[in-house]
Order: structure tokens, then sequence, then C-alpha cells
């Protein structure tokens, strides 16, 4: 992988946002949280978790670009559908499925459908600023991290915290990770 400034800070950005997760859960509490202790970045790169095919579209019927081998990085661009993501691999552009991918080791990737709209905030707090919204029906990108009522994710390149019910996950938010 090649470095740089870009890597570093989303690498020192997933490393505060992973320390700071798994403090709460050692200690069993739950954080004051703020921008300044997790960052409310949308996910720029991931790894893929096992071989996995880079596809043409988001469907596991859809033609095969290559196959992505495990370790390797790959940028994600923000566009998403349900259970998958798409990625640029090695300079070619297409979808992979979600789970075949983890953002700093964190665990594989999920997505969930919003199908009411949902607010992205800035940390999970009740008077949190607001960064963006994902309309009725859009599809974000949901790292498994969890703070009281409040999952981490991301829309459109926009990251931060949504509420836990404004989003039908893939899993229990409660059970998720802990």
């Amino acid at each position: 992988m090649r470095c740089t400034n870009r890597n570093v800070r989303a690498g020192m950005l997933a490393v505060r946002f992973v320390a700071a997760i798994a403090l709460s859960v050692v200690i069993g509490q739950t954080l004051p949280l703020t921008v300044a202790t997790v960052g409310a970045e949308a996910p720029a790169l991931a790894t893929v978790r096992y071989d996995a095919p880079l596809l043409e579209a988001p469907d596991s019927g859809s033609d095969i670009i290559r196959i992505v081998r495990e370790g390797t990085d790959v940028e994600i661009t923000g566009h998403n559908a349900i259970g998958y993501l798409m990625v640029i691999a090695d300079g070619e552009t297409g979808w992979m499925s979600a789970d075949s991918l983890t953002i700093s080791g964190a665990g594989p990737v999920s997505t969930a459908a919003s199908p009411n709209g949902a607010s992205i905030f800035s940390a999970p707090i009740p008077d949190a600023s607001v960064l963006g919204e994902v309309p009725a029906g859009g599809v974000v990108i949901v790292t498994g991290a969890h703070v009281d009522i409040y999952v981490a994710g991301s829309y459109d390149g926009v990251g931060g915290w949504m509420i836990e019910s404004d989003l039908d996950l893939p899993y229990d938010a409660d059970s998720h990770g802990r």
C-alpha cells in the first residue's frame, strides 16, 4: 500500500474511533464522546477480509470484473446499496459485498436502509450538530459502533452518528460488538 496523507488521516481517525469505543466497552460505561474524541468522517479506506469479487453491479449475479485478494486496501466511494459498497480497487471501480470488507480491523462492514430518512449528527449526544441528512429510502454504511441510541455510519461521504430507530439495521445494535 502506498502511504499518503489521506491514508494516514484515515488511519488516525479510525484508531481514535476504535480506541474510544474499545475503552467504553472495557470500562462498561458510555463515555461522553465528542467530535474531538471520535472523528465524524466517512471511512475512506477498507480492507478486503477474504478473496472476493469486484462486481459490475450491486448484485451477486452481476458480472465479475476481477477477484480482489485478501488484505487489499480499497477506497470506499460513498455509494452503497443494501449489502454492497462501491469501491475503487487498484484503479478499478466496482461493487463488493459489504461483509467482505473491514474498516481498520473492526469487523465486517454493514449497510442499512433508512425507510423514513435520518439525520447524521456530529457526536452521539442529544445537542450534537447535524452534519447531513439521509433521504427516505437511502442506504447507509454502518460500522457497528453503538453508543446509547446512536450508531456510527455514513451516507454519501458524510460520516457521523444516526439514531438507531431511524435505520433498518441488519443486526441488533444492543448486542452487536459488545
